[in-house]
């Protein structure tokens, strides 16, 4: 009986340490969980998608770091709408700064949260974002698609087109990154800066993705027709002259002078080199294609330089206030490392100098300057000092005059040496310093460079810092489109040799030497 009572007790100890040691494993567990639902969702949550569409960039933790006002980002999706990766993101994103926190509404319980802050109306089977600055009350909706937006090269819908026979519809980016920045950024903003472009001399229209840039990083663009006003507007951050094919009235130049000379900036993009005529034939310097713009810029049939200096006699004149004049040359590049491939000679790969610009725009990415002319330098102008932004190479060479017989080659009587692409001036005024900022390229700002070359990153770290931002808000978004895979002829012989020969060949040796020790023994 003793022996019984003392094996029940061992049991019972036992049987009571067991449950201990299993409420206190079980106590550790829920506060090791609920202490891991405090982490950022960063360290909780692995991206596994091959374009890291989970990627925030610097620009986003630098701008957050410094974030003020306390920011609310709404997630606007019924329970069954809510798409996982947007609020993924969202919650990733939030991690950035203790100012800013994420929540989500169900519009069809709330019908009316989002319409009590914006006018704008939204498709309630999707996933919206409404970001409201909680300080100021200020907010901005980010649809749904414009975090999921498509965007195809004409070659890549020509291909699409012919591989399906029909033009895709799937969308290709996934912008939420853009979208959160610029929204937080305009809620938390007083005065969005303001970009005039003028209008009325032929200039070069202003592409939708061009302006969608400006848009995201809060830049308010409105067209400005110099001869139907007294004054530039008081609120103009900038004035921008976008390749022109008239010149200017001294008129219209004179209400730029009492702009500048009161602290306003002026940024000039220009198109004006000598062009080929129709006569040319296959081997002229015309053999690559005229840049696509929003202006007629088809030669003549005189079989002579098209363009001359005095064309824009009083715009250039204006330029020269500044210490900057226009050199009338098509500049090639001789570098070959320093021009586009495909393209030839006359699409440079600027060397960008030291200037802080040059920062915006990322490693191993090229900001091309194609069809451009050069830029002299008047070093001996009181109160003007002037900065070189972009040249070429020293084995550049220009072409004065383009006829049939001209070809992309150097020849005899061009002009050898390095040329000024970019430059900027500043030149100090009665109230206050001006600066005239002029890219010699229409390619600046041309929607056919914004996914292959760097261009309108450069762009808009120069329009930022005349506007008075610390810096452009914009960044990439990945792609959603899948990328093929491929490889050079080189590896695909050593490949198919690999797979095709020795690995054959070594399964069959192997296979015949068990075969041959089975039979022996």
């Amino acid at each position: 009986m003793k022996q019984q009572k003392s094996i029940g007790g061992i049991a019972l100890r036992y049987g009571s340490y067991s449950l201990i040691v299993t409420a206190v494993v079980l106590a550790v567990l829920i506060l090791v969980n609920l202490a891991a639902g405090l982490l950022p969702a960063s360290y909780t949550s692995l991206s596994v998608s091959g374009q890291d569409i989970y990627a925030i960039s610097d620009t986003s933790r630098t701008y957050m770091k410094a974030l003020d006002d306390k920011i609310t980002v709404y997630v606007v999706a019924s329970d069954s709408a809510v798409d996982n990766i947007v609020y993924e993101y969202v919650d990733r994103y939030s991690d950035l700064s203790a100012k800013l926190s994420v929540k989500t509404v169900d519009p069809v319980l709330f019908p009316n949260f989002v319409s009590g802050y914006v006018e704008e109306a939204f498709d309630s089977a999707t996933t919206n974002l409404l970001v409201v600055n909680e300080e100021n009350g200020r907010a901005r909706l980010i649809l749904n698609n414009e975090i999921y937006y498509q965007q195809y090269s004409k070659e890549e819908l020509n291909y699409y087109y012919m591989m399906y026979g029909q033009m895709p519809d799937n969308p290709t980016y996934f912008n939420i990154e853009n979208e959160l920045l610029s929204a937080i950024d305009y809620v938390s903003m007083e005065r969005l800066p303001t970009v005039y472009y003028t209008a009325g001399h032929g200039e070069f229209t202003l592409d939708d993705s061009v302006k969608k840039l400006f848009d995201e990083d809060n830049i308010v663009l409105n067209e400005l027709k110099l001869p139907t006003v007294t004054e530039v507007p008081t609120d103009a951050s900038l004035v921008l002259i976008y390749a022109p094919t008239m010149d200017f009235t001294e008129a219209e130049l004179n209400l730029l002078r009492t702009y500048a000379d009161k602290g306003g900036h002026i940024l000039l993009i220009s198109y004006d080199v000598p062009q080929t005529t129709q006569e040319s034939d296959d081997t002229t310097a015309d053999t690559d294609e005229a840049p696509e713009t929003g202006a007629d810029t088809e030669a003549p049939d005189d079989g002579e330089a098209t363009v001359t200096p005095e064309k824009f006699a009083n715009l250039y004149r204006f330029a020269a206030e500044y210490g900057l004049m226009h050199q009338k040359a098509l500049v090639l590049e001789g570098d070959s490392a320093h021009y586009s491939s495909y393209y030839g000679p006359t699409y440079i790969h600027a060397t960008l100098t030291s200037h802080p610009y040059a920062a915006a725009v990322p490693s191993n990415t090229y900001v091309l300057m194609g069809y451009a002319h050069g830029i002299t330098v008047q070093d001996s102008l009181s109160g003007v000092t002037v900065t070189k932004l972009m040249t070429t190479t020293t084995k550049a060479y220009g072409k004065t005059l383009i006829d049939k017989n001209t070809t992309v080659e150097k020849q005899e009587g061009d002009i050898e040496g390095q040329f000024i692409l970019a430059a900027k001036s500043d030149k100090i005024g009665s109230k206050g310093t001006s600066s005239f900022v002029w890219f010699a390229s229409p390619l600046m700002l041309d929607a056919g460079t914004i996914g292959s070359y760097s261009n309108v990153s450069y762009l808009m770290a120069v329009v930022t810092d005349l506007c008075d931002k610390e810096a452009s808000i914009t960044v990439n978004s990945p792609s959603l489109q899948v990328a093929a895979l491929s490889i050079s002829d080189s590896a695909a012989n050593t490949w198919s040799v690999i797979l095709i020969g020795i690995i054959p060949a070594a399964m069959l040796l192997c296979g015949f030497f068990l075969w041959r020790r089975r039979s022996t023994r």
